[in-house]
């Protein structure tokens, strides 16, 4: 009988942690942006770029981009390529998300600036474009 009492209540603390990790999930929401930049340099370990002029409000400045393993970068035939391949001048597309609370998307503007010399966060792919 107590070790049935123990499983019932392992059970339910289990279903209020699921109930709750959902709860919370479903409180963001992630946009996938796309930003033209130009290499400014390559450190082999991060990326100084230069947002283009026409980019929205936000994405127009100076950022970097740490290489991780998590990047994928391909060159302007779709080949895959190493990051530190990645040259100054070249241009490029960046895809990164960001996941933005569900109360704040009345203020989404302002939410997905990018602050000049900051890291860009949760970048995806790198793709070089044709000259």
């Amino acid at each position: 009988m107590k070790k049935k009492m123990i499983y019932l209540v392992l059970i339910t603390i289990i279903l209020i942690l699921t109930i709750i990790i959902f709860q919370d999930l479903s409180k963001t929401k992630t946009y996938d942006i796309s930003l033209r930049a130009e290499i400014m340099s390559n450190s082999r370990n991060e990326l100084l770029i230069k947002g283009f002029p026409d980019n929205r409000k936000g994405q127009t400045g100076q950022y970097i981009i740490r290489n991780n393993s998590q990047i994928n970068v391909f060159d302007n035939q779709d080949n895959v390529i190493d990051f530190s391949n990645l040259k100054t001048g070249d241009i490029i597309t960046i895809w990164y998300s960001w996941k933005i609370p569900a109360d704040e998307i009345d203020n989404i503007e302002e939410l997905l600036l990018l602050d000049d010399n900051k890291n860009i966060p949760n970048v995806s792919s790198i793709k070089i474009n044709e000259e």
